[in-house]
């Protein structure tokens, strides 16, 4: 759908939630796509994300520069990652320039410290990202919500319903249950026709591949612990067993005698 049937969804959805208090509700959604960025005369090639004005609720990055509080649906602000502000501007010092892109101008706001850690590292990679208000036309490829939460299971049948879309739940993501589910998901072929998933979601899988392979490292190493040790317990059961049949045999014969 395009955004502005999404941004009437949003409305509809959180219509849809009870009223007698106020929940968390918050919704994001963007699509992707690729654009020509230029400064002066330097012509950059980038990952262009155009994304709804919560889209910075939801992902809570750490900025290297400036601030994405004013970012909006409608104007004219960006927000670059490091990588796009050294390739356009030779620093990440870069608040307030301006630039063209897809024949507009705009004005950054802030620039995005590139997230740290290795499943993060290999999600996001060195691409050059830059964030724009999302215009009503656009395409949306994801869509994202915090909702409350009032049983198990409850805001994700919520979104899904809404949407018809197959939903993605990350309450509780990286709880033993969901890891166990996580695990057997690892071993199973994924869908041929499998969407390609934003970088923050590629991490969090990522993320759930390395709890998985910890956990059953952990896992064999307690049966290799535990095996020895059971080995041994077997044998004196069996010992007591033996000696005990021949107490017995012993009294047995005793009494005959």
């Amino acid at each position: 759908m395009d955004a502005g049937k999404t941004q009437m969804l949003a409305a509809e959805l959180q219509a849809s939630f009870p009223t007698e208090e106020i929940p968390p509700f918050v919704t994001a959604w963007g699509a992707k796509s690729s654009g020509l960025a230029v400064y002066g005369h330097r012509r950059v090639e980038a990952e262009l994300w155009s994304v709804s004005k919560d889209f910075f609720t939801l992902h809570a990055y750490s900025m290297a520069e400036g601030g994405p509080g004013t970012f909006a649906s409608t104007g004219s602000e960006a927000v670059l990652n490091e990588a796009a502000a050294f390739a356009l501007f030779g620093s990440n010092d870069c608040i307030g320039e301006a630039f063209q892109m897809n024949g507009l101008g705009w004005r950054v706001i802030a620039v995005i410290q590139e997230p740290a850690g290795a499943a993060n590292e290999a999600a996001f990679g060195a691409a050059l990202r830059i964030f724009l208000p999302i215009s009503d036309d656009a395409s949306v490829t994801f869509y994202e919500a915090l909702l409350p939460e009032y049983y198990s299971g409850y805001a994700a049948q919520s979104l899904q319903n809404a949407t018809g879309q197959i939903v993605t739940s990350s309450t509780g993501r990286f709880c033993l249950s969901r890891l166990w589910e996580a695990a057997k998901a690892f071993f199973q072929r994924p869908p041929a026709a499998q969407p390609e998933l934003p970088p923050w979601e590629q991490a969090a899988r990522l993320a759930e591949r390395k709890l998985c392979l910890s956990w059953s490292i952990a896992l064999l190493a307690a049966l290799c612990l535990l095996l020895p040790r059971l080995s041994l317990l077997g044998k004196g059961v069996k010992n007591c067993v033996g000696s005990f049949r021949a107490l017995r045999r012993g009294r047995g014969q005793k009494l005959r005698g």
